[in-house]
């Protein structure tokens, strides 16, 4: 080489030296401001599976370069190698027969039942006595709403009294002893006795409230619908009611956040210096009157702790991800139970969302010690949760023992992995994480047998096993379960089915709420009512379904027949709901909603049904997940929508009532129109700083009024609009 070219090569040396050296600390400063600020790498997505978020791409293309100047090109570095590294399954074939994707039950659903009139409660000469015979705080709490909502209906002052009356209809409430949540109504003589254990004294309540002509269409003063009657009359009628869905729960917005939650940083971006102050703030919108229940507690839902076990340390079923911490606990001392990854670590520097090496017995031994201290700790605790942490920044474990936990004919996956990041073809996890799951319950179950723990079947997980039957003690929540598209909705319930077949306890814990991503006026009522009834009907014990916004305006159906399918205990029919729904809502302005609601849902559909080509990566699946967002906002016709709440208006007219609660839905298409401009949004820096600065006046105005805030709740406005992000 001549010494211009030595000359030449010194120098280019030394500034991939000094690239080198630039890029190290550049990585170092990015990943401590994102982790300063609470700035997620990745969010999972329905189903689990890990992307990247816009900080984790520039990240991604950093360390890229990095290893690309260290001519670290490879699958795996030599350090990895060295420690036993493969991207091969290394498992013997599994042989479990694959489960059906059928069930073998259909929901049978009718109409409303023709009842005759009963006991008058309320008229010429009679008003009714409310009285508690037995229970504590929650019984006459139950008590004093109801006689609240009969004040309202006659116009006449009732409250609640010492004991029933000798003369007057009397109306009893009694909270009753027992573990098995329980529903009861009944009438004798001139009494009628409301009744229950658990929650089910407030299942009661509202069957009977709802008997009289009550309606709670969604949250606040505009959903309840009472009407107003110089007689009130109760029709005939029994109950005698233990719900299908022993947990039934449907995650809300509208709740204090933690400074690391995903909702706490969406609403700094809408500028609330203080989410929870907002939350404060907002909360008293979503109820009707101080000391009644809430919109989903009216229905059944959220009504107890083990409803929302994952957030509620007063469960008796916890689940959630559990394994946090770990890290923090046990990363100095035992680097080998993390997981191997591609270059070689196994303990990396973001570790909040750890990856295990499940094949390692000191890491099982110190999770089932751990998982007997929380029922040390909580001993009316049934099942604590053993479900593994959500995507993050690090690869599974890729060493050979772990490998050789799963079935060479497990179904095959692309997995994402790290250090450097490549995506490759592999098998479903499951057998590997469901062995895992069996270790810990028989080390728990050895020294407490009736004992059992909550686990989820999600991400590269979610497939049943090839290989390995789930741990009777296991309860099962599976997570897959959307309607963005006909095929995302079928997967959901095949996979359910499956999931049942081997006899756990089984939740349903989907994502299902979450559709797009996408905050526009939306309509799968029907097929979530329908799924909901079908897995009542065969067996599944309960739910927590995730990613609601609280956006009544939005995807208020949607929310009301979800509330209305975790009970049903009259086993009423989509139709027969829908219709009532729409004639205490609308009155005379049913017929134009209706219109709204069918093209919604027609709409929907056409949308779900575009074909947009997609590989089974996860990339790619995320990507087609945006083309359809896309298409949704861009052939949404706000045009079209905006005539039939004109014609409904005009039906409306001279009912104040129903034309405010129309008002909820012009504010959706306002807020539909933004969705739009901020989607598609070109320009430069100054135009796009006006128009943010625009639309967070828009939502902020809104949000400020209660009818405003429950058409469109802000809490995860700043985390799904791609434009603020």
């Amino acid at each position: 080489m001549s010494v211009a070219g030595v000359l030449v090569a010194v120098a280019l040396m030394a500034s991939a030296d000094g690239r080198i050296a630039e890029l190290t600390a550049e990585i170092g400063r990015f990943r401590s401001e994102c982790t300063a600020a609470s700035r997620p790498l990745g969010i999972p997505d329905e189903n689990g599976a890990f992307v990247l978020t816009a900080d984790g791409r520039r990240l991604e293309k950093l360390e890229a370069e990095l290893h690309r100047l260290r001519g670290e090109t490879g699958l795996a570095s030599a350090a990895a190698l060295a420690q036993g590294w493969g991207d091969k399954p290394l498992g013997a074939p599994g042989t479990l027969k694959a489960p059906p994707k059928t069930f073998g039950r259909t929901a049978r659903l009718g109409k409303a039942p023709v009842r005759k009139p009963g006991l008058v409660l309320f008229g010429p000469g009679v008003v009714p006595t409310v009285s508690v015979s037995a229970g504590g705080k929650g019984a006459a709490e139950l008590a004093d709403e109801f006689a609240w909502h009969l004040s309202q209906m006659c116009g006449r002052e009732i409250g609640v009294a010492k004991g029933p009356s000798a003369t007057g209809p009397n109306v009893v409430f009694a909270a009753e002893p027992g573990e098995q949540e329980h529903a009861r109504v009944r009438r004798s003589g001139g009494t009628l006795l409301i009744s229950g254990v658990g929650p089910g004294l407030g299942i009661a309540t509202t069957y009977v409230l709802e008997a009289l002509g009550i309606r709670y269409l969604w949250p606040g003063v505009t959903g309840k619908i009472i009407p107003k009657k110089a007689e009130i009359v109760l029709p005939e009628l029994e109950l005698d009611y233990t719900p299908t869905f022993v947990i039934r729960g449907v995650r809300e917005s509208v709740r204090p956040c933690k400074p690391s939650s995903p909702w706490y940083g969406s609403l700094q971006r809408l500028g609330y210096a203080d989410p929870n102050a907002f939350i404060r703030q907002a909360k008293p919108h979503f109820i009707d009157r101080p000391g009644n229940r809430g919109f989903w507690q009216w229905h059944g839902v959220n009504d107890s702790d083990d409803s929302i076990g994952w957030d509620s340390d007063g469960a008796r079923y916890r689940w959630g991800h559990a394994f946090e911490a770990f890290a923090d606990r046990y990363k100095k001392d035992h680097p080998d139970w993390f997981a191997l990854q591609r270059d070689g670590s196994r303990v990396q520097d973001r570790m909040d969302r750890p990856c295990f090496c499940m094949s390692n017995p000191g890491m099982v031994a110190a999770s089932v010690t751990n998982l007997l201290e929380s029922f040390a700790r909580s001993p009316k605790l049934l099942a604590a949760s053993a479900c593994l942490p959500d995507g993050g920044y690090t690869s599974l474990c890729l060493c050979e023992n772990c490998r050789r936990l799963d079935p060479v004919n497990a179904p095959p996956l692309p997995v994402s992995f790290f250090r450097p990041t490549a995506t490759m073809p592999y098998v479903s996890r499951t057998d590997r994480v469901f062995g895992f799951f069996n270790r810990l319950a028989e080390g728990v179950t050895a020294v407490l047998p009736d004992k059992k723990l909550c686990v989820y079947a999600y991400s590269h997980y979610v497939e049943p096993p090839v290989k390995v039957t789930p741990h009777p003690a296991l309860v099962i929540l599976a997570v897959r379960g959307a309607y963005t598209t006909p095929r995302a909705r079928r997967l959901g319930r095949e996979n359910l089915a499956q999931w049942s077949s081997y006899g756990n306890r089984l939740l349903w814990r989907p994502n299902s709420l979450l559709d797009h991503q996408l905050q526009m006026p939306r309509n799968y009522a029907r097929a979530a009512f329908e799924d909901l009834e079908l897995f009542k009907a065969n067996g599944i014990v309960g739910t927590d379904i995730s990613a609601s916004d609280d956006s009544f305006g939005l995807n208020g159906l949607i929310y009301y027949m979800v509330a209305k399918a975790h009970l049903n205990p009259d086993r009423l029919d989509f139709d027969t709901l829908y219709g009532d729904y729409l004639t205490a809502a609308f009155g005379p302005a049913a017929g134009a909603m209706r219109t709204w609601f069918d093209r919604l849902e027609a709409f929907g559909n056409e949308i779900g049904d575009e074909p947009i080509p997609q590989k089974e990566d996860v990339r790619s699946r995320k990507a087609a997940q945006a083309k359809r967002r896309q298409l949704y906002a861009k052939r949404f016709d706000s045009a079209a929508f905006a005539k039939i709440l004109d014609e409904a208006e005009k039906a409306a007219d001279g009912r104040p009532d129903v034309l405010r609660r129309l008002g909820l839905f012009r504010t959706t298409l306002e807020y539909a129109q933004w969705q739009k401009r901020t989607l598609f949004f070109k320009g430069d820096q100054k135009a796009r700083a006006a128009l943010k600065s625009e639309f967070l006046d828009f939502v902020r105005a809104t949000s400020a009024t209660p009818d405003g805030v429950v058409s469109v709740c802000p809490v995860r406005i700043g985390y799904y609009n791609t434009f603020l992000r």
